[in-house]
């Protein structure tokens, strides 16, 4: 083996073990950033469900607001008519 073939293997492991650190640095990167996603995506399920409840107390407020001013006004206009 020649001395330029050395070299040339050496430089071909040194890329080699380059390449795999990055693989294996890309591949923990990746990782954390599904397990982010994972609890961010919790993080807004747990909101929507939040929004959700609050909408519908509120929608039930409304309901409970008209009926109490039916209630009101049936029984403004029927003491007018008295």
């Amino acid at each position: 083996m020649t001395s330029g073939m050395l070299a040339l293997s050496v430089v071909c492991a040194v890329i080699f073990i380059v390449v795999m650190l990055l693989a294996i640095f890309e591949f923990a990167r990746h990782a954390r950033l599904v397990e982010r996603v994972k609890e961010l995506e919790g993080d807004v399920k747990s909101s929507l469900h939040r929004i959700e409840t609050t909408l519908e107390s509120v929608r039930e407020s409304g309901r409970n607001t008209t009926d109490m001013v039916r209630v009101i006004v049936q029984g403004h206009i029927e003491r007018k008519s008295q």
